[in-house]
């Protein structure tokens, strides 16, 4: 590994989206000219090469500025001294009356040489209408959109929704045994970076942050940006810690063995949500996919019990629960019978639905968004006959990637390092400049107007409901063409 240090030049990839005529966001950075963007270009890109100083950039509609985030680069060494990007957890999306804001920054820190992940730093800007209520408004300016099935739609979803919340794995990282299967969960890492375990003893949370962290606001923020799908892994915690004070009979999201949102605040979140907003639909996957041993699976009975118990506590029951039977329904009938939470679950019951998906382990261990690409296009046109609805997944699992997760573990460690080192943020933004154009150019004409489509990623954004909706619209008119 080089051992140099001096930065001739600091490298910022800046990418925005907007979809909104009076709105503006302007990137710039130290001696150099701002560049703006409008409307006019709906996914865009560029990259700034500075000397250090200042990286900023700004949102702003005809009543002034939304939002300004900025980060100051040591001209030195490149890592970040003052900043309000410096925390990935802190950079939640923004929502006003008229319009939604979502942002996130990666800093790639003092990077050398030898690296197995990008050595710029990267920045996303992304600034549409409000869609909180996009159901409600397609019933008001398309007619059509009420007497179509709920199929029809492509719906915005939330990859391992659960995985915003570090209190909980934080007071484990406090038990013994938490920490020292987390240090064994990464061990392949830590070998291939040569870095032994008491090294790392300091710097877990940041790391479990960065590894484990897919999303960044919490459900009642992801629902007012217009998210309408959620994968939810609900699960006990691993055997060796369940019986830790708080914890034992508790179920909260589980990502392999790390937990993140309980289950039951999650359902009251929705819950409440749907009862402010009437007119919207919510879909719920709850799947135990990933969990680190079998006896981390709930029984059917206690997740049941917590539905029913989320209803009665948010005085919620006058909302009906449908599942995989609903989804040829109208939207029409499904909200006069105020069936609105859809659960299209694979809990290994008789009513689970079973879904077409573009993961697989292989292919989505990985930082090149081509790899996505390639999976993405390998999908057909119609799902397999025994599928209920198809899912394409748009997030890389960087955290699969030995080499990527080792270069991510020395950053969380590195002298001067930031809470803005994410392994899955360091592609977030590269990705979506790729794959929400891919869907924008592919979805319509090639899966059928005849099956739901969800549409996942990781650190959701209101650019991914804005490119859902605009599907959604033109699956309206196609349905019900099969050719």
């Amino acid at each position: 590994m080089s051992t140099e240090l001096i930065m001739l030049t600091k490298g910022i990839d800046y990418y925005t989206f907007l979809d909104t005529e009076d709105c503006r966001v302007t990137f710039c950075a130290s001696n150099l000219t701002p560049v703006s963007y409008c409307a006019s270009f709906p996914m865009c890109k560029g990259n700034f090469q500075i000397p250090g100083g200042k990286f900023a950039w700004k949102a702003e509609n005809a009543d002034g500025i939304l939002y300004t985030g900025f980060a100051e680069i040591n001209p030195l060494v490149g890592n970040l001294s003052r900043s309000n990007l410096n925390n990935m957890m802190s950079t939640k999306s923004i929502i006003t009356p008229k319009y939604s804001l979502s942002y996130g920054f990666y800093d790639c820190g003092m990077r050398t040489a030898a690296n197995f992940l990008t050595n710029q730093e990267k920045s996303y800007v992304y600034l549409t209408h409000n869609y909180s209520e996009w159901m409600k408004d397609l019933a008001r300016k398309n007619p059509q959109f009420l007497d179509r099935p709920l199929n029809v739609l492509a719906l915005a979803g939330a990859h391992d929704a659960g995985m915003f919340e570090t209190f909980n794995f934080k007071s484990l990282l406090k038990n013994e045994d938490f920490s020292n299967k987390f240090q064994l969960h990464i061990a392949d890492s830590l070998a291939y970076s040569s870095t032994n375990f008491s090294d790392v003893s300091n710097y877990l949370e940041r790391i479990v942050i960065n590894l484990a962290c897919t999303q960044k606001d919490d459900i009642s923020t992801m629902l007012d940006l217009g998210i309408r799908y959620f994968d939810f892994r609900p699960g006990y915690c691993y055997e060796p810690f369940r019986d830790l004070s708080g914890i034992q009979h508790k179920i909260f999201h589980q990502h392999a063995f790390i937990p993140g949102y309980l289950f039951y605040d999650f359902l009251c979140d929705i819950f409440k949500w749907l009862a402010a907003h009437p007119e919207e639909i919510v879909v719920v996957n709850l799947n135990f996919q990933g969990f680190e041993e079998a006896s981390m699976k709930p029984n059917i009975e206690d997740l049941v019990k917590l539905v029913q118990n989320a209803q009665l506590d948010t005085n919620t029951r006058n909302i009906a629960i449908g599942g995989k039977e609903n989804l040829n329904e109208t939207i029409r009938l499904l909200l006069n019978e105020s069936k609105r939470l859809i659960f299209l679950n694979q809990i290994d019951v008789d009513s689970d639905a079973l879904k077409y998906d573009s993961y697989n382990d292989e292919i989505y261990a990985t930082i090149d968004v081509n790899d996505i690409l390639t999976a993405l296009d390998r999908m057909q046109w119609c799902q397999p006959k025994d599928d209920t609805y198809t899912v394409l997944q748009l997030q890389g699992t960087a955290s699969a990637d030995i080499k990527a997760c080792s270069t991510s573990i020395l950053d969380a460690m590195s002298l001067g390092s930031s809470d803005a080192m994410s392994l899955l943020m360091s592609n977030k933004a590269a990705f979506d400049n790729s794959t929400y154009p891919w869907l924008w150019s592919n979805v319509s004409n090639e899966f059928s107007p005849n099956s739901l489509l969800v549409f996942l990623n990781d650190f959701v954004d209101n650019a991914l409901v804005k490119h859902a909706i605009d599907i959604t619209c033109k699956r309206i008119y196609l349905w019900p063409n099969n050719t």
